[in-house]
């Protein structure tokens, strides 16, 4: 008799789970396609060197995003689950997480801002770039979501993050189509990049706070910091530790076309960019489905059912091995041919590169349970162990081989970044859930 009901939820929760996974992915599938199209276009309208100085300016912006966040999403995800029957609970969680979203938008947009002289005179930005950057900066806000993402996830509205990255690749498209047809340089292709964010930035944020308003669920702003973080246990540690943990994998994400422009010049940052551009999608398809799952492995959690948590990442490993086999044969047999077609011929030396960086993306994306899953059982600090052990050992060698060995050696090091991260943490939460 008990039996019946279990299936109904397990069917419920597989449904749901194929629902999002199904607009998200298939949003991106689609709208991936069309960051390529408009990526390819850009290049031939403006060049590969025009090419690379954007995506120089859009790493340097990321990584400043990076450095000061806190991970609100997560913390809504983690603790909303728990405050989701209460209206006040949710409404002081939405307040202490939006608090923290605004310090970090302003430290980092200052230090991005002050910094941005120095750092375009060092990686080679022409100098209208270089007064472009601070203005640049505020897309930190827009790029970065966080509380106004979480709240969305929870909420069950996946929808909306598909149509923001469909908003956000459409105008990248329109624009450099138009810049195809009456010219433009470096400056002309960043402000398209820049208003593609900013508006797509601003259309997610918008229905976020609809989507809270049609609830009643103001956030609140008064009061301390430990009046707004009460009945959430072990907050400020989660926060902490996932601030740093994410602040790390930024700067190894996004810091490395920094390291590749410094040291191989803004042509070596721009083949980089178009090779890991075009297996990207990979590595989002991780940070994608995460979120996805993350409320209702932390739903288990709180019911006390690590064994259908255990069971969960099981199945979906099993999926993502073959995943990961079939995206390295695709690689092998037809990085060069895309290369030819999409970008030019000039760009096929960038092909080994390309393969290394889509089999370390698909590795990424074959564990993508497995940081909601530590998360979920207040194993956060794991993640952040994890990261500084893959990263202390993978960015020396990232260095010494893109030195020694151009981009194929920065391919071999994302690899060897992202292999010890999966190995590490697949130990970590099979010792745990046992």
């Amino acid at each position: 008799m008990t039996e019946a009901p279990h299936k109904a939820e397990r069917e419920k929760l597989w449904q749901r789970l194929r629902r999002n996974i199904s607009v998200i992915l298939g949003g991106r599938a689609v709208f991936g396609v069309v960051n390529l199209i408009a990526a390819a276009i850009a290049v031939r309208a403006c060049g590969v060197e025009a090419f690379g100085i954007v995506a120089l300016l859009q790493a340097y912006i990321r990584v400043f995003a990076g450095l000061l966040r806190f991970d609100t999403w997560a913390t809504v995800t983690r603790y909303g689950v728990q405050a989701t029957n209460s209206t006040a609970d949710l409404q002081r969680l939405l307040g202490f997480t939006l608090r923290l979203d605004a310090i970090a938008f302003f430290a980092s947009i200052l230090l991005a801002s002050l910094i941005a002289p120095i750092a375009g005179r060092i990686l080679g930005w022409p100098s209208e770039v270089i007064t472009l950057a601070p203005w640049y900066a505020l897309n930190i806000i827009f790029i970065t979501g966080a509380t106004a993402t979480g709240f969305l996830r929870l909420s069950d509205r996946f929808s909306v993050l598909a149509k923001q990255h469909g908003i956000n690749a459409l105008i990248r498209l329109c624009g450099a189509m138009l810049l195809l047809v009456i010219g433009g340089g470096v400056l002309e292709l960043a402000l398209v990049w820049g208003i593609a964010g900013l508006v797509s930035g601003i259309y997610m944020m918008s229905t976020a706070w609809q989507e809270a308003r049609s609830r009643n669920l103001y956030p609140r702003f008064r009061g301390s910091w430990r009046e707004l973080s009460t009945g959430f246990p072990n907050i400020w540690r989660f926060v902490s530790v996932t601030n740093v943990e994410g602040m790390i994998s930024t700067v190894m994400n996004h810091g490395v076309i920094l390291m590749v422009g410094a040291i191989l010049g803004t042509g070596g940052a721009s083949l980089f960019q178009i090779a890991r551009q075009s297996t990207d999608f990979m590595r989002k398809t991780s940070n994608l489905l995460s979120p996805i799952f993350f409320p209702e492995i932390a739903k288990m959690e709180a019911k006390g059912k690590r064994p259908k948590i255990r069971k969960l990442i099981r199945r979906t490993l099993q999926i993502s091995v073959l995943w990961l086999a079939v995206v390295t044969m695709l690689l092998m047999i037809g990085a060069e041919p895309f290369l030819r077609f999409v970008f030019g011929p000039e760009t096929v030396e960038v092909k080994d590169a390309m393969i290394l960086c889509g089999i370390a993306a698909a590795l990424h994306a074959s564990g993508f349970t497995f940081e909601p899953a530590l998360m979920s059982i207040s194993k956060e600090s794991a993640l952040l162990k994890t990261t500084i052990f893959a990263s202390a050992i993978a960015i020396p060698c990232i260095i010494t081989m893109t030195y020694s060995y151009g981009l194929i050696g920065t391919g071999l090091g994302l690899l060897l970044w992202r292999s010890l991260i999966f190995a590490s943490r697949f130990i970590i939460l099979r010792r745990a859930l046992n």
